[in-house]
């Protein structure tokens, strides 16, 4: 068991402020947030990558910044994976992405790269991905090793 914390401190512009999560197939429960929302947490099977798309957004008129937590299971299987938060201040951006990787259109190179990465931890892919999928936006990520 344990959770995935992400904080957003900054002012948040009226347009908005969107979260999007990409996560292995894990076990997750509650959801707790300050200033923050989940819209979504879905779970995809896209060439054979199996994997989790969690959406949060800001839900306050005015403050510096927010919180959200997802309490998860890390089940995702033996070996090693990944997490990444990518975060941004216009909505269309998210169908943007979801397309890439497949979930709402065809799933691009770049998009194969941020699931590998997401599959398997790999510090290559996730390099690639921050080139040429994810410039220009906030982005976190983080890798983990069930044994």
């Amino acid at each position: 068991m344990g959770t995935i914390k992400v904080s957003v401190f900054k002012w948040v512009p009226l347009g908005g402020y969107a979260t999007i999560t990409f996560m292995p197939d894990m076990t997750t429960y509650k959801f707790r947030g300050e200033h923050f929302k989940r819209d979504s947490i879905n779970s995809y099977d896209v060439a054979g990558y199996r994997f989790k798309v969690l959406i949060a957004h800001y839900d306050s008129w005015l403050s510096l910044g927010g919180w959200w937590e997802q309490d998860v299971k890390f089940d995702a299987g033996y070996g090693t994976h990944g997490i990444i938060t990518v975060g941004m201040t216009e909505w269309p951006i998210v169908d943007t992405l979801l397309e890439k990787i497949g979930v709402k259109g065809k799933l691009t190179n770049a998009g194969k790269k941020l699931l590998k990465f997401v599959a398997d931890g790999s510090t290559d892919a996730l390099v690639d991905t921050i080139g040429l999928l994810l410039s220009e936006l906030d982005i976190d990520a983080a890798v983990f090793t069930e044994v």
